[in-house]
């Protein structure tokens, strides 16, 4: 009976020694300070992270394949962290070892993680079993370069002109509006603000969360034009009111775009039945 429990005894000590001596350290990923960035999807843009990795090894150094280890973002509730495209991920993602014993967040389009909404500080942990490490990352404001307005300047309309949409299910979806901005000398201003404006708070919407009130700044890109496209990549919703149902709101609608006071341009828009 003394060496049945010995025996058993030794056999514990065998199993659990492996997982006693496991080691899981961050591999790189750690430190990254990412500034949010213009999306043609999200309103105020988002920041976008490198790849984070982590190794699990054993007593003798060797990586474990195959291990499930469990990464979780830690942020603030006004801050929002995506780990996976559906954006179903809840924060939490499960990734499985390689055969080095690496496991590599990296499933958001080849980042790690993109965040939105509230700029600041987080945490991502990477644990396995009773084992853990911490990443340390923040996203930052934009980086923007002062405005410098620029006497002189048209706008003028490039895309999504006399767009007509027939409404459906009390709502008519627009198509992208661009307007491109030029200076005196003919030749396009980049990362200028273009304010677009509805005229119609209620009736229209921008972008998904639907706080724009019908007016959103775009920053024009590298051939001076500015897109407003940040609802389901199209302009604008155009929703009709229960007063609305006998045709108020039904005809054609401007949408304004200025470039401060120097210059403007109008895009007309037409709802149908």
């Amino acid at each position: 009976m003394h060496r049945f429990v010995l025996l058993l005894a030794a056999l514990f000590m065998l199993a659990a020694a492996p997982a006693t001596a496991q080691t899981l350290t961050i591999v790189s990923g750690d430190g990254q300070h990412a500034p949010r960035e213009s999306s043609r999807y999200l309103e105020g843009g988002m920041a976008q992270f490198a790849p984070l990795r982590v190794a699990l090894r054993d007593a003798a150094g060797k990586g474990i394949a195959n291990a499930p280890v469990t990464f979780r973002c830690n942020h603030d509730p006004a801050m929002a962290c995506q780990l996976t495209p559906p954006g179903t991920d809840n924060g939490t993602l499960m990734v499985k070892t390689n055969s080095n014993g690496i496991a590599s967040l990296d499933q958001m389009l080849g980042k790690s993680i993109q965040t939105y909404y509230q700029d600041g500080s987080f945490t991502v942990t990477a644990s396995y079993r009773n084992r853990a490490v911490t990443f340390n990352l923040s996203m930052v404001p934009p980086k923007r370069a002062p405005v410098g307005w620029v006497t002189g300047a048209t706008l003028t309309v490039v895309a999504g002109a006399n767009q007509r949409v027939i409404r459906r299910t009390a709502r008519a979806h627009f198509g992208p509006m661009a307007v491109r901005l030029v200076g005196p000398n003919g030749k396009p201003i980049a990362h200028a603000p273009i304010h677009f404006n509805c005229g119609d708070s209620v009736a229209c919407q921008l972008t998904a969360s639907g706080v724009d009130h019908g007016e959103l700044d775009v920053m024009t890109d590298g051939n001076g034009v500015a897109t407003l496209d940040r609802i389901d990549g199209g302009s604008l919703i155009f929703w009709h009111r229960q007063d609305q149902q006998q045709g108020v709101g039904v005809g054609t609608h401007t949408m304004r775009a200025t470039y401060g006071s120097i210059a403007s341009a109008t895009v007309s828009f037409t709802v149908m039945k």
